[in-house]
């Protein structure tokens, strides 16, 4: 009788060496890889090797990598022969201030300037390291300075871009549109040089503001699917918010009809192990996810929580910052701009009503070719912004 050692058949060695290689490749490329065209850093997550194992083919995996096609923002005038610029945030919420500073930013890039950022409150340097193109204000501000406002002719020297097309009207893809609002909204989404500078900003987020990020990007790594979606309630705020009043929404409708158009794309897509990040100003919200979502959804919390102001938010016209102290300031600005950029890392970000809080975020998912789909504002139905032909992903 012939005895057989019990080794793996040629096929099954073959397959070995190509998962050892496959994870080889793996790991280098979460260490070395970089963002294309404009990158200006690497990965900014410290990964969990041993929670991921070997999971290279999945999609949790698949959205650390940038798809998107970015353009080469030009060179600077390193010798000064034309004066920097300084844009300034003060008294506007975050959204507010960081539409009008990427404007900014797209000017004086746009024109090989250097660009100063001076934000009261909270320095800039808190939440964003510098970058070849767009430091912190540590002196005097620039002669050209912009508080809150826009250079006129910033879109001159741009080239036209092709743009998508939202379906059907009377979604809150329209609430963007409005020039009470944010006038150039719809005009930054596709945008390929405001996709350039918003992803210079993604890759130069400093570790503060990291410290609430990671930890949320962890939780959606073995997610197949991970949505996202901003609800803006108001939180009793008053002043030009009250005003609003086509800004209001009611909050319980908003809920229910986001969880069901999430339940139907994740159907559609044949997912069940799906991650879910909301970011609201209503201590309402992710608990009635958790309460009513699907037992095998998770629902992320983040890592940290800072406190809530008791009406309005701490950072906007008569934001109530001014009995906080300096470090809670930091933190409860990190925390805002993390919750900027991590609903920009979703496979699907859903929008049921106008909110500046979520341009950065359409813009980054807009530059990935990522789905950001509207409310219906009579249906309730979520209906998708298309891309125009050539810049459609397959």
């Amino acid at each position: 009788m012939t005895l057989h050692r019990n080794t793996p058949s040629l096929t099954t060695r073959r397959r070995l060496v190509w998962a050892i290689t496959g994870i080889s490749i793996f790991r280098y490329l979460l260490n070395k890889l970089d963002y294309p065209v404009v990158a200006v850093g690497k990965i900014n997550a410290p990964l969990n090797i041993e929670r991921i194992g070997h999971l290279s083919r999945d999609a949790g995996i698949e959205r650390l990598r940038s798809k998107g096609k970015y353009l080469s923002l030009p060179l600077r005038d390193t010798n000064r022969t034309l004066a920097p610029i300084t844009a300034q945030g003060r008294t506007a919420g975050i959204g507010h201030r960081l539409y009008h500073n990427i404007i900014v930013f797209i000017y004086g890039i746009s024109r090989s300037r250097l660009v100063f950022v001076h934000w009261e409150e909270v320095s800039w340097a808190v939440v964003f390291n510098d970058t070849y193109y767009v430091k912190a204000q540590l002196g005097e501000d620039a002669e050209e300075r912009y508080l809150n406002s826009l250079p006129d002719g910033w879109l001159d020297s741009i080239p036209p871009w092709p743009k998508g097309v939202m379906p059907r009207d009377g979604t809150s893809f329209d609430e963007y549109n409005r020039h009470d609002a944010a006038p150039y909204a719809t005009t930054l989404i596709d945008m390929p040089l405001g996709h350039s500078v918003v992803k210079l900003l993604h890759d130069s987020i400093a570790p503060a503001v990291l410290s609430f990020l990671s930890p949320i990007r962890e939780e959606s790594y073995l997610s197949e699917l991970h949505l996202c979606v901003h609800i803006r309630e108001g939180n009793k705020e008053p002043g030009v918010w009250s005003s609003r009043t086509w800004r209001h929404i009611h909050l319980s409708s908003i809920l229910l009809q986001t969880l069901h158009s999430m339940v139907s794309f994740a159907n559609k897509k044949n997912a069940t192990n799906v991650s879910v990040f909301i970011a609201s100003d209503s201590p309402k919200a992710r608990p009635w996810f958790q309460n009513y979502a699907p037992p095998s959804w998770k629902i992320i919390r983040t890592g940290k929580e800072m406190a809530k102001p008791e009406s309005g938010v701490w950072f906007g016209g008569d934001g109530p910052n001014a009995k906080l102290t300096q470090e809670t300031k930091d933190n409860v600005m990190a925390e805002a701009i993390s919750d900027v950029f991590a609903l920009g890392e979703c496979d699907a970000l859903f929008i049921p009503s106008y909110s500046s809080f979520s341009l950065v975020s359409i813009m980054m998912m807009r530059a990935e070719r990522r789905s950001v789909l509207f409310m219906d504002k009579k249906t309730g139905e979520y209906v998708e912004l298309s891309y125009p032909d050539d810049i459609k992903s397959g």
